[in-house]
């Protein structure tokens, strides 16, 4: 799957390569492949994604990651209700 389908199905914005591929989802901790997509919802999962190989995340906006720091960025408002999704 791609991030601007993952984006659109979450009802999120993202930003970078919206065409970068995806194969599965992954606490940023345990992110170790290219294609990983890392979760990070919180303070310390995001502290997290600065460790992992992923070269895209999932991101609360209370709780930003770096800027610039991966190839694609989904933010979404409501951590819960994206992955109720």
């Amino acid at each position: 799957m791609q991030i601007n389908e993952i984006a659109k199905a979450l009802e999120a914005r993202y930003e970078g390569d919206g065409g970068l591929q995806i194969d599965r989802l992954t606490h940023p901790a345990q992110a170790n492949r290219g294609s990983d997509l890392a979760l990070a919802m919180n303070r310390d999962a995001v502290a997290a994604l600065a460790h992992g190989k992923a070269q895209a995340a999932v991101v609360a906006a209370k709780n930003p990651a770096p800027s610039g720091a991966f190839k694609a960025l989904i933010t979404v408002d409501d951590p819960r209700l994206a992955l109720a999704r």
